[in-house]
This record gives C-alpha cells, sequence and structure tokens, in this order.
C-alpha cells in the first residue's frame, strides 16, 4: 500500500484498475482487454465477477481473449469484419469440446469446463486454437485422457469412455 502505483507489476495494475472500475455502481461496465497480464486464478476471479455484475447491470467487453466467449457469460458476440460489425447466430459452434480425465479434481468454475461428467472427468470446451492451452493448463491436474468429442456427444450424460 506504501509502494508508488509506477511500481507495480502489469498485472497489479490490472487488478487495480478492475478494482476500481467495479468498485462503483454503474449500470454499464465497459472493459478493453480485462484478462491482459493477468493469470489464471485473477482470471477466474474476473470472470465470477463479471458474471455476478451482470445480474445487476450490463457488460460490454472489447477482447482479442475468446477464452471471454463463454455461453454462460454471454448474451451477445459481436466481431468486427472487414470495418463492419457481424453478429453470431450460434455460439456453440465456436468452440471445440474434448473429453479430459485427470487425476487430481479441477476446480468446478475453471474456464474450460462445460460438464463435469464424473469424478475427474469433465467435457473442456474450448476456442479453436486454444488447444495446447488448454492440454497445458489442465496438466497441472495430472493429465491422463484429452481427445476431442462432437458437441453433441458433449451433451449427453453418458460416460463417453
Amino acid at each position: 500500500i506504501d509502494l508508488p502505483y509506477r511500481t507495480y507489476s502489469q498485472g497489479m495494475c490490472k487488478k487495480l484498475a478492475l478494482v476500481l472500475g467495479m468498485s462503483k455502481d454503474f449500470d454499464v461496465l465497459l472493459l478493453d482487454e480485462p484478462t491482459n497480464a493477468l493469470d489464471r486464478d485473477a482470471m477466474d476471479t474476473l470472470k465470477a465477477l463479471l458474471n455476478s455484475f451482470r445480474e445487476s447491470g450490463t457488460v460490454i467487453i472489447s477482447s482479442h481473449d475468446a477464452s471471454l466467449i463463454d455461453p454462460k457469460l454471454v448474451d451477445c458476440i459481436l466481431t468486427l469484419q472487414n470495418k463492419k460489425i457481424q453478429t453470431y447466430d450460434s455460439i456453440t459452434t465456436r468452440f471445440n469440446y474434448y473429453y479430459a480425465t485427470t487425476e487430481r479434481a479441477m476446480p468446478s468454475h475453471d474456464a474450460f469446463i462445460e460438464k463435469v461428467i464424473a469424478h475427474n472427468t469433465y467435457i473442456l470446451k474450448v476456442t479453436p486454437g486454444e488447444e495446447t492451452k488448454c492440454s497445458s493448463h489442465v496438466s497441472e491436474y495430472g493429465l491422463l485422457e484429452f481427445r476431442h468429442v462432437n458437441y453433441t456427444d458433449s451433451l449427453s450424460h453418458k460416460d463417453m469412455s
């Protein structure tokens, strides 16, 4: 608390900016690249905070980080293509789904978890191109199996082993 702001790391500066921005009572919260410089735990905390803020206000996020595009967190996705705003009709087609088993339990609020199938067995929702990032993250929990499944299989309640 006694150190000047300019001595903070980039991640600490981002956390401070988010705390200041979310500490006021606003109807609309506009965030530009909110996950930039945040570690995984801070991103999970941010997602939980944004989800609770949605109940009383509107959250608008401008970001290149596709991990924020989560059906549980967003109502609408707009992209800018060729200087025109495009709307996705179905965000489910924007993800790849993976069946994964781990040695240790992943936190239930983990950003990649779409559904918990059984003890340490999950369906993971991964933005195309982030498969390596996902498998690396899940490896922290002792990754045993990681394989692609189609979306309709991921919705079934049967054990997919």
